[in-house]
C-alpha cells in the first residue's frame, strides 16, 4: 500500500514531519515517544508514505525544493525530496504576516483556480493542511483546499483551528465522495495537558474559580496570532472549547494569551506555557495548579500526522467517511469532544479493533 499525500504549508511542522520519514527510511528510531496501542496495531507501516505534493504562499519557498527548504529547519539528509517543487498555493486572507505572498488567488479567474487545484488533487490519496492559523471568517485558504481535495476523493485532515471537520458542507462532500475528513487543529501541546487536568478536578469535585493560560513561541503561527485579532479568536476559541466540555453549563472566568518572541531570544519551534488553575476545596480554602512547560511543538504534532495519515486506509475500509471518534482524540475542536481525554482514546481502540488483539 501507498499513501500519497499533498501538504498544505510548508514550515516547521510539515519540516519536521517529512524530516522525521527521512530518517526512519535511513534506520534511525524516530519513535523517541513512548509507544502507545494506537501506533502499535495500524497495520500501515511509515514506509507507505509517500510526499506527492507541496502547497505555500511564500515566495522564498515556492519553486524551491521541498528538501531546500527543509534544510532551513532540519539536517535533512542529502537525496530526500528534491525532486518534489513546492508548489504555489491559495491565499485568501488579507492580513498576513507573510510579506511576499504568492498567490494563485490573486492572478487566476475562480474557475483557473478550481481546475488547478482539483487537476493537482488527481493524485493523492490524502491532504494535510498544515499551515498557519486562519482568521475566523467565511471564506479561508483551508475551505478551497478542502472543498476541491474532497471533490476529487482526497481525504484532509485538518490540522488548524478552521472548522472544516464537522461543517455540514464538508462533512456531506466526505461521505458522498468517499473521502475521509478528520480535524480540526491538533490537540499536540498545552492543551490536551490542561484537558487532562480539569478532568481529574472535575472527577474529584473541583470547580476552578478561574483559568489563566499563557503562551509564547518564535514561530510564523505565534507571529500571525499575535498580529491578528481574528487568527488569535479563532486559536482561542478552539482552546477554551475543553473547558465548557469538562463543565458543561459552568460559567469559569479564563483567559488564555498568546504572545510572538522574536526568535533572537529563543529557539523558534519551542513552546513556553504558564498555567494557573485556581479552585476551592475543604471548608473554604483555595487550591492553586501551576504548571511550566516547554514544548516542542512540531515534533509534538508530527506524531499526531503521522498516525492520522496511517489510519485514513482503515477509515475508508469501514466506510466511517467522517470518524468522530478519531478527531475527539487527535484534534482540540472536533466535531465532539469528550470530557475525559482517556475515554476519547479508549474509543480510538475500540474503533481501531485494538481491544481483541
Amino acid at each position: 500500500m501507498t499513501i500519497r499525500i499533498g501538504i498544505v504549508g510548508l514550515g516547521y511542522l510539515s519540516s519536521c514531519f517529512l524530516y522525521g520519514l527521512a530518517l526512519h527510511r535511513e534506520g534511525r528510531d524516530i519513535w523517541t515517544c513512548l509507544t502507545n496501542p494506537v501506533r502499535d496495531v495500524i497495520p500501515v507501516p511509515l514506509d507507505d508514505i509517500e510526499l506527492v505534493r507541496v502547497f505555500d504562499i511564500d515566495g522564498d519557498k515556492v519553486g524551491k525544493s521541498v528538501g531546500e527548504v527543509i534544510r532551513k529547519y532540519y539536517p535533512l539528509p542529502k537525496g530526500y525530496y528534491d525532486d518534489i517543487i513546492v508548489e504555489e498555493g491559495v491565499c485568501v486572507e488579507r492580513d498576513h504576516v507573510v510579506k511576499n505572498i504568492v498567490s494563485i488567488w490573486d492572478h487566476k479567474k475562480r474557475g483557473e483556480t478550481e481546475t488547478y487545484l482539483r487537476d493537482r488533487m488527481k493524485n493523492l490519496d490524502v491532504l494535510a493542511i498544515c499551515s498557519t492559523t486562519e482568521p475566523d471568517v467565511d471564506m479561508t485558504s483551508s475551505k478551497v483546499y478542502s472543498l476541491y481535495a474532497l471533490q476529487e476523493g482526497v481525504s484532509v485532515i485538518n490540522g488548524i483551528p478552521t472548522p472544516i471537520c464537522g461543517d455540514e458542507e464538508y462533512d456531506y462532500l466526505a461521505r458522498e465522495n468517499k473521502a475521509v475528513l478528520m480535524g480540526n487543529d491538533f490537540a499536540s501541546g498545552a492543551t490536551p495537558l490542561t484537558h487532562d487536568l480539569l478532568c481529574h478536578l472535575s472527577q474529584h469535585g473541583r470547580i476552578p474559580l478561574n483559568i489563566a493560560q499563557w503562551q509564547y513561541a518564535s514561530n510564523t503561527d505565534f507571529l500571525s496570532l499575535s498580529d491578528s485579532s481574528g487568527r488569535g479568536a479563532a486559536k482561542k476559541r478552539s482552546k477554551s472549547r475543553i473547558i465548557t466540555t469538562v463543565y458543561p453549563g459552568v460559567e469559569i472566568p479564563h483567559y488564555i494569551g498568546i504572545d510572538y518572541i522574536p526568535p533572537a531570544h529563543m529557539d523558534p519551534d519551542t513552546k513556553h506555557m504558564y498555567l494557573n488553575i485556581h479552585y476551592n476545596t475543604f471548608a473554604g480554602t483555595t487550591n492553586f495548579i501551576t504548571i511550566t512547560a516547554r514544548i516542542s511543538d512540531s515534533p509534538s504534532a508530527s506524531v499526531l500526522l503521522a498516525d492520522l495519515i496511517r489510519l485514513v486506509p482503515i477509515a475508508k475500509e469501514k466506510c466511517d467517511f467522517v470518524p468522530r471518534d478519531l478527531s475527539a482524540f487527535f484534534f482540540k475542536s472536533g466535531p465532539v469532544l469528550f470530557p475525559s481525554r482517556i475515554e476519547a482514546f479508549n474509543r480510538i481502540l475500540t474503533w481501531i479493533g485494538a481491544e481483541d488483539q
